[in-house]
């Protein structure tokens, strides 16, 4: 980003006056920036996308038709099309296609004490060698509200995260996960998870 952005509003964007942009920041076509919303480049922000009231967005880039939620911080990170926060933090995280998160719903990207963050790949445990590092998540995943995701945690693509849970560990592809008795819990997930269509039939009712 840091040799790529550079600082462009496409024509058809809206930004209001009282949003702050600052430094280089790519706005693609059809975005939206609604009041008090901040963002700081390097960034790249997709075609159609809503940055709502009071959100920061602190480097990193969207694809297209993402919504970041009224008060969301999202730092350092890449997030792919279709991506939903609400109220949430990610920082220095990678997130797939058509994700939600909950009100509330926080990366910790630093450990306590701020040593490299570690990952688990292929069941090894590894260095990422970064000092911040917050999650990864796939494709089509749903994350309820209230939710705490521990640095270098993985959630696989077509699962869901029940509202108040831990992730203390990787969670499998086509996961349901809940707490039990202070634990984390996964099965299969049973749940279609809804798809980029039906989120935009869901979308345009809430406005009619």
């Amino acid at each position: 980003l840091k040799e790529k952005a550079k600082p462009f509003v496409h024509p058809t964007a809206k930004i209001h006056p009282s949003a702050v942009i600052e430094g280089d920041v790519y706005i693609d076509e059809g975005t939206q920036v609604l009041p008090h919303a901040v963002i700081n480049g390097p960034a790249y922000i997709g075609k159609n996308c809503e940055i709502r009231y009071g959100s920061i967005i602190r480097g990193g880039s969207m694809g297209d038709r993402c919504v970041i939620g009224a008060h969301s911080e999202i730092k350092g990170t890449v997030l792919h099309s279709d991506v939903w926060t609400h109220g949430t933090y990610l920082g220095d995280s990678v997130v797939g296609n058509n994700v939600s998160f909950g009100t509330g719903t926080v990366t910790a990207n630093l450990r306590l004490d701020e040593g490299h963050v570690h990952s688990h790949v292929g069941g090894q445990k590894m260095s990422t060698n970064r000092i911040k590092f917050g999650t990864a998540v796939g494709n089509d995943v749903r994350v309820g509200m209230k939710v705490g995701i521990n640095p270098g945690v993985k959630i696989g693509s077509n699962s869901m995260v029940s509202s108040g849970v831990l992730v203390t560990e990787d969670i499998s592809n086509n996961s349901y996960v809940v707490m039990k008795a202070g634990h984390m819990v996964a099965r299969p997930n049973t749940t279609p998870v809804p798809s980029v269509d039906i989120r935009d039939q869901f979308k345009g009712e809430m406005k009619s």
